[in-house]
């Protein structure tokens, strides 16, 4: 529409590019170029991710539209849709920091909008509702972007109403969500959101009492007891065990199933946690009814189910979560035995006390089970072990058996630390093969996108063989060699030198040195590494030969950096004199990095050596160097002199710095 062929225009040349015998153009008048808040701008979609835009504006300039800055009526869930790459948009300035831009679309931010975006968290208040996208999702919970400059935490367990097996999977980056403050730490600039709703956990347990007789539902068998639903009231109760008939009741299924109509009294009514504690004793099933002849009741099964999970499944208790095994149950009853003393099975009331979380009614204590006499030390056992399970159920207690790490590694599968943690512990008990089982499990369970845990658990892997291997060393470069198609093979073997070194292997570690310098002769980190090792070993001498090798090797602008960073080695190894030698040469060749003498002027400074420090910044303040990094030097002189010096050479300093400011006016 604006241009026609054979039309004369007036450009610049933007890149030239000689290899492809190219030139790109640009009409962009540079002077008019300058942006400012407010500023409506055009450019072109580069990139579009979860979280934000990328727009091209010029051939050096972008910009990002964040997520939140795109928000408009009817389109908040999914802002980016019907975005794409080479898409030609219009925007609006919202901030200018330098060359980075942040931006709005022009059809969805005023100018009111660009004022009013949350800069602070202390732009938000307790039990404000707010909405956001979720930035990253954590073993621990997830954080949400409110504004592009305000990010919240959520925890784990505020994530939803219902348990959440998977946070990933469930809540993937740039979900929409909604939720409300419940924390606004000032000091340390955080805040934590909750995505959990009050009113869904708020059981209208007012509209029972103690003594109602009401029809309801099985929806769930535990070992403890069943749970009811109550249709009229929209409720779910807890039926312990000992409240399911007027006999011993040895299994809880024996009596009831899942599906079955039962006739129920409420024995208690807890208003503050909001349950309801129902009793059968007396009553019974309801004969003749099923689930499926009632088809009503279908809608009702998975709103039962869940209320389950809130008002009883999830641990209440303070963090208002409980999630227990049935592992460590057996694991609690058999400690609580031996404790006591007692070879049997646990009798009902002893299994009443070990889920402290439930307020046991009172028809529950009177158990027909026989009770041990009370001892001090017995009372003082029991206490620990409640405590012990409570710090459970509040998810602060330090794991401390098999089952504990079963169920972490089931909770948190890709967690490398878990695993490894549960090797150590293994090890601790000197179950060196089921700690290699484990080691094997990891590897398996770990998704194969979470590169760097897998990377963590073949570590471990290799430092247990060098423990525990028969024999260590050729077990574990055996396992070496069995890891390397699955790992990154440069941070792979840094990794077995930095074992080797630890384990004093210093054969072995030679030999993989020279594995490296031909393996990766053109990255210069493998190169200081060796450079290192050898430092270490007191053999400097090879160190040096060695990096005369990687000279030969590298390019240029790397040699400098491999230069310097070896001197700062020998520094590091009170090889003083070599690695003031490097610098010279160094220096030599680039006599106006000043970033390379502050360096060197840096380790003269904690060595001490004043008359030597003096002579570094005479030298360097009488080169010919450019204003801005001449005024760095005779602040870093100045700050020497001040900490070092006397008034006089202070004096001195000024005199010279005003010398110089003179000499260039």
């Amino acid at each position: 529409e604006r241009f026609c062929l054979g039309d004369k225009i007036t450009c610049k040349i933007a890149k030239a590019d000689r290899d492809l015998k190219s030139i790109d153009l640009s009409m962009r008048d540079e002077k008019k170029g300058k942006v400012s808040p407010g500023s409506v701008i055009s450019g072109i979609a580069t990139k579009v991710s979860e979280l934000f835009v990328l727009v091209q504006i010029s051939a050096k300039r972008f910009g990002r539209v964040f997520i939140t800055d795109a928000m408009r009526p009817g389109n908040v869930e999914r802002p980016f849709k019907g975005i794409r790459v080479g898409q030609a948009l219009e925007c609006k300035v919202l901030e200018a920091k330098g060359s980075q831009l942040e931006l709005g679309f022009l059809e969805t931010v005023s100018s009111t909008e660009a004022k009013n975006v949350a800069r602070h968290v202390t732009d938000f208040q307790v039990g404000q509702e707010v909405c956001g996208y979720v930035k990253n999702v954590t073993p621990k919970g997830c954080f949400v972007s409110l504004s592009r400059h305000v990010h919240a935490h959520i925890k784990l367990k505020n994530l939803s109403n219902k348990f959440i097996v998977d946070p990933k999977q469930e809540f993937p980056r740039g979900k929409f969500v909604r939720g409300k403050v419940v924390d606004v730490n000032e000091d340390r600039k955080q805040m934590e959101v909750t995505l959990r709703d009050d009113r869904q956990e708020k059981g209208k347990v007012s509209s029972v009492s103690e003594g109602d007789v009401l029809r309801g539902r099985i929806t769930r068998l535990e070992k403890y007891g069943a749970f009811c639903y109550i249709e009229e009231k929209k409720l779910t109760g807890l039926i312990h065990i000992s409240e399911l008939g007027t006999d011993y009741v040895k299994s809880v299924s024996s009596v009831v199933s899942v599906g079955d109509q039962v006739q129920v009294a409420v024995t208690k009514v807890d208003d503050a946690k909001h349950r309801i504690y129902l009793s059968m004793k007396g009553l019974g099933k309801i004969e003749g009814e099923s689930m499926e002849e009632d088809s009503d009741l279908e809608a009702v099964d998975e709103e039962a189910k869940i209320q389950d999970e809130v008002m009883f499944d999830l641990k209440n208790h303070e963090d208002g979560e409980m999630d227990e095994s049935d592992d460590e149950l057996d694991q609690q009853r058999q400690l609580l035995n031996e404790m006591k003393g007692e070879g049997k099975a646990m009798t009902q009331t002893e299994e009443e006390e070990t889920w402290t979380d439930f307020d046991v009614p009172k028809q529950a204590e009177a158990s027909d089970a026989p009770e041990a006499a009370p001892g001090k030390p017995r009372k003082k056992k029991e206490a620990e072990v409640r405590a012990a399970e409570l710090a459970r159920l509040n998810g602060s207690a330090d794991p401390n058996s098999k089952a504990d790490y079963e169920r972490l590694v089931l909770t948190s599968p890709n967690d490398s630390y878990t695993w490894i943690g549960y090797m150590a512990f293994l090890l601790s008990l000197r179950e060196v093969d089921e700690a290699r089982k484990v080691a094997e499990r990891a590897l398996e369970v770990i998704n194969y996108r979470e590169q760097e845990e897998k990377h963590n658990v073949w570590v471990a892997y290799l430092n247990l063989e060098f423990e525990h291997g028969n024999p260590p060393e050729e077990s574990a470069m055996q396992l070496f060699k069995r890891g390397l198609p699955y790992n990154d093979s440069k941070k792979f073997h840094l990794a077995l030198l930095s074992i080797l070194k630890e384990k004093a292997k210093d054969e072995l570690a030679q030999q993989l040195l020279n594995t490296m310098c031909k393996k990766f002769r053109d990255d210069p980190e493998i190169w200081l590494a060796c450079i290192e090792y050898h430092i270490s070993q007191k053999r400097e001498k090879v160190a040096g030969k060695l990096m005369d090798r990687s000279l030969k090797s590298l390019e240029a602008k790397e040699q400098t950096m491999v230069i310097s960073r070896s001197a700062l080695l020998y520094y590091k190894h009170s090889y003083h004199e070599q690695a003031r030698h490097m610098f010279e040469s160094i220096l030599k060749s680039y006599p106006k990095r000043t970033d390379l003498w502050s360096v060197y002027i840096d380790q003269e400074i904690k060595l001490g050596e004043q008359q030597r420090i003096k002579n570094l910044f005479e030298r360097i303040i009488h080169m010919e160097i450019p204003v801005k990094k001449m005024k760095f030097i005779f602040k870093k002189y100045m700050e020497y002199e001040m900490v070092h010096g006397d008034d006089r050479s202070i004096e001195l300093v000024k005199q010279k710095a005003m010398e110089f400011v003179q000499s260039r006016m």
